[in-house]
């Protein structure tokens, strides 16, 4: 007598270098090392906005000059750093980059969609930021959405 074969799930879909970004085990990065790398590229592109405001035209005029430098620099130092290279300069000094949930570099559409739900984290009244902290993967709800994870590099 012959048994049926036990069926299993199949494993779930990885990047073919996965491995390179992965290893054996997954290093999820913690919440507050994602919070410092956060605050360090804000001081950056703020201070980098400001710098370019003090020479420029002062008044309402200035402000809204650095307004548009402010927001227009600072979508593309997060678009392109984390499209390119997984990592801005903050996350470089804390060790951790952004990637594909199966692994691999994120393409500009995947950082683009994941800078722009990046504002669904923060009108839940900071839950998709907090949500971290117990999340098995320890994504935010704009890493979920654009299938990113944040690991320890």
């Amino acid at each position: 007598m012959r048994a049926d074969p036990v069926l299993l799930p199949a494993p779930p879909p990885t990047h073919p270098s996965a491995h390179l970004f992965f290893g054996p085990t997954v290093k999820y990065a913690g919440w507050w090392a994602r919070v410092g790398a956060y605050i360090v590229d804000a001081l950056l592109v703020g201070f980098s906005a400001n710098l370019i405001g003090a020479f420029g035209v002062g008044g309402t005029t200035g402000a809204v000059i650095i307004l548009l430098l402010t927001t227009v620099g600072s979508v593309a130092y997060y678009l392109i750093l984390t499209a390119n290279g997984r990592r801005t300069i903050g996350r470089k000094i804390l060790g951790i980059a952004v990637v594909r949930d199966g692994g691999g570099d994120l393409t500009y559409g995947q950082a683009g969609l994941r800078l722009l739900t990046s504002v669904v984290s923060w009108l839940t009244f900071f839950l998709g930021v907090l949500w971290p902290l117990w999340d098995d993967k320890r994504q935010t709800f704009h890493d979920k959405i654009a299938l990113t994870v944040v690991i320890k590099v």
